[in-house]
């Protein structure tokens, strides 16, 4: 192609004949910047597949992380339910001494010294942010959505810090009310009604409700913990609803990317 152009260059020349070898001039220019055009064209075409491509594998792990994620909030959830009816079971026996059975009582002092902590999975979101590459993530909506989820999410394990110390300083404050082995068994189980009460010389209600009544501060431990248990809880809610509504969104994404 360039030999054939350069042979109607020189016989243009060789004839003398200005206007037509300026015109084809002209025409050889333009084929040269369509030319340009055409690659830059082509360059961009194939870096945005490239993009699609990344968003779609980005989309895919960022879903797979918020099943896991999902999976976090609804056990916070359900472990907050479970020391509200701890600590509701222990005041209530601390009232009335008959509100429990003895079981159930000891299994709720023992578990309300403990807390659970659930961490979040961000691993696809966090390369992103790293890369400077979050506009991969061409929806808008979903990039502020999942940048607010984590960010609530980290917030919310610096109040668990200080509410988790409220379940320990009531570990230690009510260390002695249950034997060791009984305490040894009773955090093998996750409920109260798991308690199969294999252990039959168990203390009476009553001596461990007056041990209890005479334990400074336990009153403030209980309503700091039931209060840090509900607002956990809450909170928890709203972010499995979070959840929810990014793994929809990822899912909607994902099958426009995949047709």
């Amino acid at each position: 192609m360039i030999t054939f152009l350069r042979r109607i260059r020189r016989s243009l020349l060789e004839k003398g004949t200005l206007r037509k070898y300026l015109l084809y001039a002209i025409g050889e220019i333009a084929l040269v910047v369509i030319g340009i055009l055409i690659a830059l064209q082509i360059n961009n075409w194939n870096e945005w597949r490239k993009d699609r491509t990344l968003e779609l594998k980005y989309l895919q792990n960022i879903r797979l992380e918020m099943f896991e994620n999902l999976q976090h909030a609804k056990n916070q959830v359900a472990f907050s339910d479970f020391q509200f009816e701890n600590v509701d079971r222990i005041l209530g026996a601390l009232y009335d001494p008959e509100f429990v059975v003895n079981g159930e009582l000891l299994v709720a002092i023992e578990h309300v010294g403990w807390a659970s902590y659930q961490a979040h999975v961000s691993d696809a979101w966090d390369e992103l942010v790293s890369n400077g590459n979050t506009r991969l993530i061409r929806n808008d909506s979903l990039r502020y959505l999942i940048s607010n989820l984590y960010s609530e999410i980290n917030q919310m394990y610096s109040l668990q810090q200080e509410w988790f110390s409220y379940n320990i300083g009531f570990r230690r404050l009510v260390g002695d009310v249950i034997p060791p082995n009984l305490r040894e068994e009773i955090a093998a189980e996750m409920v109260p009604e798991g308690y199969r009460g294999d252990i039959t010389l168990l203390p009476s209600i009553p001596d461990v409700v007056n041990k209890m009544k005479n334990l400074s501060g336990l009153n403030g431990y209980l309503s700091d913990i039931k209060m840090g248990t509900r607002t956990n809880g809450d909170i928890y809610q709203g972010i499995q609803l979070k959840i929810e509504d990014i793994i929809g969104i990822c899912e909607e994404e994902i099958s426009r990317l995949g047709k």
